[in-house]
């Protein structure tokens, strides 16, 4: 099996898939292979670019859901504290009280500020996974790519939230892992 073509890049259909358990629950019943978008985007000084590879992986039909969910990341979860703070001011305007005389000057919008933050952390720690489920987002996740000045891609690595199924996708993938080709890490 050769997992990298002359120039280097990875072959995408040399990578195996355990197909026997749901990668998210590792449930070992209703099994249908889903395509999962697997992105990765790099964000520059005006703009980005975002790569999206797109493999098939083994789900339940509970968990099917969660294959095109991407994790919000840390610049996403600011800008819906940011919206949610937008939303407080805007409704503190049309109260029908001056709720500007409790707090002077600066500490209405800090006020507010503090409060769309506890909301968006307080939503976000709540969000958790009902066992066996190991992620409400997507269980596997693109989380780097080497890539040639060609565009080839070089080298993968993926993150998996359930650490059974990534155990086993290791051992299926024993030649890309050891040639630097395809990494794994745990996420969640």
């Amino acid at each position: 099996m050769q997992q990298l073509s002359d120039s280097g890049a990875i072959d995408l259909d040399s990578i195996e898939i355990p197909a026997d358990t749901c990668c998210n629950c590792g449930s070992k019943d209703g099994l249908s292979i889903v395509p999962t978008p697997l992105k990765k985007t790099r964000f520059m000084l005006l703009g980005g670019t975002e790569l999206t590879l797109m493999l098939g992986f083994p789900y339940c039909s509970g968990c099917a859901v969660s294959a095109s969910k991407h994790a919000i990341g840390t610049l996403g979860k600011l800008l819906i504290a940011f919206m949610i703070f937008w939303v407080l001011i805007f409704g503190v305007i049309f109260l029908p009280f001056d709720l500007a005389s409790f707090l002077p000057g600066v500490m209405l919008p800090l006020a507010m500020f503090s409060v769309a933050i506890a909301i968006t952390l307080g939503y976000f720690r709540l969000r958790r996974p009902t066992p066996p489920r190991t992620s409400v987002d997507q269980p596997v996740m693109l989380r780097g790519v080497k890539q040639m000045f060609s565009g080839d891609i070089v080298g993968l690595r993926l993150g998996f939230s359930n650490e059974a199924y990534k155990r086993e996708f290791e051992a299926m993938n024993q030649m890309q892992m050891l040639s630097g080709a395809l990494s794994t890490e745990s996420v969640g």
